[in-house]
């Protein structure tokens, strides 16, 4: 996957050396561009441009961090809540299976193969939510994308 170079769906941002101005910078990356498309000329490097360099004030990046570290900490507190939500529910659906258990055990289940199972049903039931959780955060973002404009 690293190798395929036709991804040109990556948008990158930088910052700029102190010092440079915009016309410098996108003058550098034109350069770099003309570079990608003689290096691989059978690629589509050759159609990729540099779409625009924006100067972002230092003052937006002031205003901007306490918002971000405010959304990064309930964003943090409601994940250790659903955290804890998860845990607490297998431990009362673990608590609720020990007859289950102990009649698997009197039959001869060893207790490796219980553990297994267990394990088994605890990842499964893991890589759900995670999974179930990436497509809302794609989701929410792309809709946060559509509803919030860049200052710039």
């Amino acid at each position: 996957m690293l190798e395929q170079r036709d991804g040109h769906w990556l948008q990158v941002l930088g910052r700029l050396k102190p010092g440079v101005n915009r016309d410098q910078a996108r003058a550098a990356l034109e350069v770099l561009t003309r570079q990608l498309a003689k290096t691989y000329p059978d690629e589509r490097d050759a159609g990729v441009l540099v779409d625009r360099v924006v100067f972002i004030p230092p003052n937006v990046k002031k205003a901007a961090t306490p918002i971000i570290m405010l959304v990064m900490g309930a964003v943090g507190l409601v994940l250790l809540i659903a955290c804890a939500n998860v845990a607490n529910m297998l431990l009362s659906r673990a608590a609720s299976r020990q007859k289950e258990i102990g009649i698997r055990l009197s039959l001869g289940a060893t207790r490796l193969r219980l553990v297994k199972q267990l394990l088994t049903e605890s990842l499964l039931i893991g890589l759900l939510g995670g999974a179930a959780g990436l497509l809302l955060a794609s989701w929410i973002s792309s809709l946060l994308l559509r509803v919030v404009q860049p200052p710039f």
